[in-house]
């Protein structure tokens, strides 16, 4: 671990008030092979943290294998293996690679400061070592130490956060499944069947309702429309949107209701998020089942014009045909009235039987005439029904 350097060779006096900040929890390993720097180190240390000294790099190495310490001192001019290779050994372990190290010299050159930067590090103190300082460089290490550890918990939190995302894709993909066929479903069976099937993939058992139209549709693993089943779904039709007892849970909407008969009430957390999925997916059912009967309502509607539209054409057939007689028959009366007033006048002066015989021919074609109005009038009853037919369609 590296960081930025801090050295002086005097700190100012109100370092001296912030001992109260360290700890005795606080354990700092110091390595240095004079025997004075062992006797003045606990002695500076005294009451602020806990100390243990060791006069080699080897005797530090051996003791991490028991305990680790809170903080590193170490004296870089060791003999044999020097404070900085040292350094690079407590880096290189996991457990030891974070702890705070602060390097001892009676140098402070910048090849010495650099030298114990590129070993890993974090804090640099010149001899002879001042108490307040040495105090201070403790409280940092402190405050390195804590801020390490909030890391590291951070990541510990990431870590069990990804984990519980992993862990909830397998019910999120149930659920999308389910979003997919109930999207493409143009029935109430399609609906029933796709929420049981995501019921079965959240790896629960219960049972499915679905009412619409004038039909209800029970659906359990063991078949459909079982009677003790449909019973017991009509009894608890009415019991609230969400509605929980003992193991059970019920998810009620106006088209469907899901009966869950035994949720995962032991994990209260997995339990929630089933609860939610499923209160998801039943908002979700109910929105397509209102589509699925707007559409069977608008395909009702539809039949009943075409059917309206079917009865007008054939009156208007039937209209059409009439008319088509009429002219015919009305053409045919004129032109027999034509020849016969022709042949009738043929004569000059008209006697009383050549009277009455001109009425006669007129009173017969005037009540063919006659028939013809009639025929009008039965029209005129068509074109009312064709009038009325064309009301209907507009209700």
């Amino acid at each position: 671990m590296t960081g930025p350097w801090h050295y002086g060779r005097m700190a100012p006096m109100s370092l001296v008030a912030e001992l109260f900040i360290v700890s005795n929890e606080f354990l700092v390993y110091v390595v240095d092979d004079n025997s004075v720097m062992q006797t003045l180190f606990p002695a500076m240390l005294e009451g602020a943290c806990e100390v243990e000294m060791f006069g080699s790099s080897e005797a530090c190495l051996a003791r991490l294998a028991e305990r680790t310490p809170d903080m590193f001192l170490l004296d870089v001019g060791l003999p044999g293996m020097d404070g900085y290779e040292l350094c690079r050994r407590i880096r290189a372990d996991e457990a030891t690679r974070d702890i705070p190290v602060t390097f001892i010299s009676a140098r402070d050159e910048e090849e010495d400061l650099l030298a114990g930067y590129e070993a890993g590090g974090d804090d640099f103190i010149v001899k002879p070592v001042n108490k307040g300082e040495l105090l201070h460089k403790v409280k940092v290490a402190q405050r390195l130490r804590r801020e390490t550890q909030q890391l590291r918990d951070q990541a510990s939190d990431s870590e069990m956060l990804a984990s519980l995302v992993m862990s909830n894709m397998d019910e999120y993909a149930v659920v999308v499944q389910f979003i997919r066929r109930v999207t493409d479903a143009i029935t109430v069976e399609q609906v029933a069947d796709a929420a049981q099937a995501c019921l079965k993939g959240l790896s629960l058992v219960g049972v499915v309702q679905v009412r619409l139209a004038g039909q209800t549709l029970t659906v359990s693993p063991d078949g459909r429309d079982r009677p003790l089943e449909v019973s017991v779904m009509n009894n608890v039709v009415g019991m609230g949107r969400l509605f929980e007892f003992k193991k059970r849970a019920l998810f009620n909407f106006p088209s469907i209701s899901l009966m869950v008969n035994e949720m995962p009430v032991q994990e209260p957390e997995l339990c929630g998020r089933i609860r939610d999925h499923l209160m998801i997916a039943a908002e979700i059912a109910q929105a397509r089942l209102d589509a699925i009967d707007t559409s069977e309502q608008n395909r009702r509607s539809q039949e009943g014009v075409m059917a309206g539209l079917q009865r007008i054409g054939q009156i208007i057939q039937t209209l059409d045909q009439r008319e088509q007689h009429a002219r015919v028959e009305a053409s045919t009366i004129m032109f027999q009235l034509q020849e016969d007033l022709a042949r009738a006048f043929v004569t000059v002066g008209l006697t009383d039987q050549q009277e009455d015989t001109i009425d006669s021919i007129i009173k017969a074609r005037m009540e063919q005439l006659l028939r013809l109005y009639s025929s009008g009038e039965s029209t005129q009853a068509m074109l009312a029904e064709l009038g009325q037919g064309l009301k209907d369609l507009t209700h």
